[in-house]
């Protein structure tokens, strides 16, 4: 019986700990989309790729022109944003580290025909610069 309880103890503890780390161990993306007005842009489509997988997950910016992906594993991302009548915009060099938020706050230009974009890989600190 002794036995047995001690095998539950350690068992709810490992159970515990290991929420927990897991739990740590993802981190987050979010922002605002704006025009060069400073307008908020709602519905663009904001994708986020994991660079050594290649994996991508994709959202709608909601009514006040935000973003946010969770979940997240540490690692490195890149960020593409779409919006009917503006160019489409890419920011790369997004490094999540453990229970990390990176915010991407971007300004949008017009544009929107084939091709081109603008791509951004600036970084300062985990606020990343507009641009």
């Amino acid at each position: 019986m002794i036995k047995a309880t001690r095998y539950l103890l350690l068992l709810a503890i490992f159970t515990c700990l290991s929420i927990q780390v897991l739990a740590q161990t993802t981190g987050s993306i979010s922002g605002e989309v704006r025009d060069e007005k400073q307008a908020v842009i709602p519905n663009a489509a904001v994708t986020v790729r994991t660079v050594t997988t290649n994996q991508t997950r994709t959202v709608q910016t909601n009514q006040d022109g935000r973003f946010r992906f969770t979940g997240l594993s540490v690692g490195d991302y890149e960020v593409a944003i779409e919006a009917s009548g503006f160019a489409k915009h890419v920011q790369s060099g997004i490094t999540l580290a453990v229970d990390q938020s990176a915010v991407v706050d971007v300004t949008m230009k017009p544009g929107g025909g084939a091709g081109g974009g603008e791509y951004c890989r600036e970084r300062l600190g985990i606020e990343y610069n507009q641009c």
